[in-house]
């Protein structure tokens, strides 16, 4: 990050029949001025219910963030779907 006047991380939301069970996003514990490129991690708990997950990345401030490498592990496996590959 450059120059981050707030903090840049990811965020992750788990939707069911009964609306958001389960939402994290790394506000108190992402990128904040400037940093060199290191791991961070955000864990959520999914739902069995689950219908739809959303997740991103974002900026909340003034700076510049940089993602690479983005990985999503489901109970500590590597996540592949032929399906609908990430793309990361």
């Amino acid at each position: 990050t450059r120059g981050v006047d707030g903090w840049a991380g990811a965020w992750w939301r788990c939707d069911t029949p009964e609306g958001v069970n389960g939402f994290a996003n790394m506000a108190d514990q992402g990128a904040t001025g400037d940093t060199d490129w290191r791991r961070y991690q955000l864990t959520v708990k999914v739902p069995e219910n689950v219908e739809n997950i959303n997740f991103g990345f974002l900026l909340s401030g003034k700076g510049v963030a940089w993602f690479d490498d983005v990985e999503i592990e489901l109970d500590g496996v590597h996540y592949q779907d032929q399906r609908m590959p990430l793309g990361f």
